[in-house]
């Protein structure tokens, strides 16, 4: 089942163990604002980092080998936030299962976006190629 983010930034999660991921480009001539694969982390609150996370009293750590939390803080929100608006959350999940699911949906959504670029592209160039033999037979 997928985690309300508002659920994580009020710290109704702190200590237990969830999956993430979120892999979003809103504009493909730019890499991703995000690429988070499948990764399961723990629940911390910020007072136990000396990192500033904005927008959430509570961020990501991943987990080592063993299972104990590692170093490495991931924030809840991307760095989209202004003011107001805090950005948006990474996908949360108690399963990996679903967590998997919808990191293939968000890939093939970004996979559909450059297929039909392609498309676009790929006619734009066919029709330049034709409007030269045009010329070529005048």
């Amino acid at each position: 089942m997928q985690i309300d983010a508002k659920d994580i930034a009020g710290g109704k999660y702190n200590g237990q163990k969830v999956f993430i991921c979120d892999y979003r480009v809103p504009d493909l001539n730019k890499k991703p604002i995000r690429s988070v694969p499948p990764t399961e982390v723990m629940v911390r609150d910020n007072e136990e980092t000396k990192r500033r996370i904005y927008y959430s009293s509570s961020h990501f750590v991943t987990l080592k080998k063993n299972g104990e939390p590692s170093s490495k803080v991931i924030p809840l929100y991307d760095n989209t936030g202004f003011r107001m608006y805090t950005g948006e959350p990474v996908k949360v999940f108690d399963n990996l299962a679903e967590c998997m699911a919808q990191w293939n949906d968000d890939l093939n959504t970004v996979q559909q976006k450059w297929l039909e670029k392609r498309k676009t592209v790929l006619d734009d160039i066919d029709k330049q190629i034709d409007k030269l033999d045009e010329m070529r037979n005048v």
